[in-house]
C-alpha cells in the first residue's frame, strides 16, 4: 500500500523544477562503485550528444563514491541533467516522479528491493543481468535487462522506452501486477 501510485502525491517533479516533457530516469541506493552509476551518467552524456536533451537523471542516496560521481558529472557537463537528491525518506514520492528506474549493478545483486518498489509504483525498470535481478525484472514485460557495464545496450534501452511511451506505460502496469502476484508478504508466507 505504501508503494501504490494511487496513494502517493504527484508533486516532486514540480518541486525539482522539471518540465512536463522531461523523461526522468532515477537511481535509488548507495552510491558505490559496484552500483554502476558511472554507466548511467555515461549513457546520459551519449544521449545528449545524440541530441536527446529532454532526459533528466535523479540520483537518490549517499555513499563512498558520491564525490567522485559528482566530479564525473561535472567533467561530462551534465550538472543540469543529473540531480543529486541525497538521502530521502520519501522514496514512493521519488518513484512517482520517474519515467524509468535504472539499476546498473555490476556485481551480484541478490534481490533488488529497489526494483520491486519501482515496479510496485508502475515504473518500468532497466536493469543489469546479474544475480537475482532477472528473477525480479521480466525482460520485455516489466522492463529491460542489459549486460553489466554495457553503455551501448543501456542507451538503446533508454531510447526504446523514450520512443515507445505506450510500451513504457504497459511495462509499468505489468510490473505492479507482477509485484502483487509474486512479491507480497502474504503470497510469500503462503509459499513458505
Amino acid at each position: 500500500d505504501i508503494f501504490n501510485p494511487q496513494n502517493v502525491p504527484d508533486d516532486l517533479r514540480n518541486e525539482l523544477g522539471l518540465e512536463k516533457e522531461n523523461i526522468v530516469i532515477g537511481s535509488i541506493g548507495a552510491i558505490e562503485k559496484d552500483k554502476g552509476h558511472r554507466y548511467l551518467v555515461e549513457a546520459l552524456a551519449r544521449l545528449k550528444a545524440e541530441g536527446i536533451s529532454n532526459v533528466v537523471c535523479v540520483i537518490c542516496g549517499t555513499g563512498p563514491q558520491e564525490s567522485d560521481l559528482k566530479e564525473f558529472v561535472r567533467a561530462k557537463g551534465l550538472e543540469r541533467e543529473v540531480l543529486f537528491l541525497g538521502f530521502r525518506d520519501d522514496i514512493p514520492r521519488v518513484l512517482k516522479a520517474l519515467d524509468i528506474f535504472a539499476l546498473m549493478s555490476l556485481t551480484i545483486e541478490s534481490f533488488s528491493m529497489a526494483a520491486v518498489e519501482a515496479m510496485a509504483m508502475e515504473v518500468p525498470v532497466i536493469a543489469t543481468n546479474t544475480g537475482g535481478i532477472p528473477e525480479v525484472v521480466d525482460d520485455g514485460k516489466t522492463g529491460i535487462i542489459v549486460p553489466p557495464g554495457n553503455v551501448d545496450a543501456f542507451c538503446e534501452a533508454i531510447k526504446y522506452l523514450i520512443q515507445n511511451p505506450e510500451i513504457r506505460f504497459r511495462m509499468g502496469q505489468s510490473g505492479r501486477v507482477m509485484v502483487l502476484e509474486r512479491f507480497t508478504i502474504e503470497s510469500n508466507v503462503r509459499k513458505t
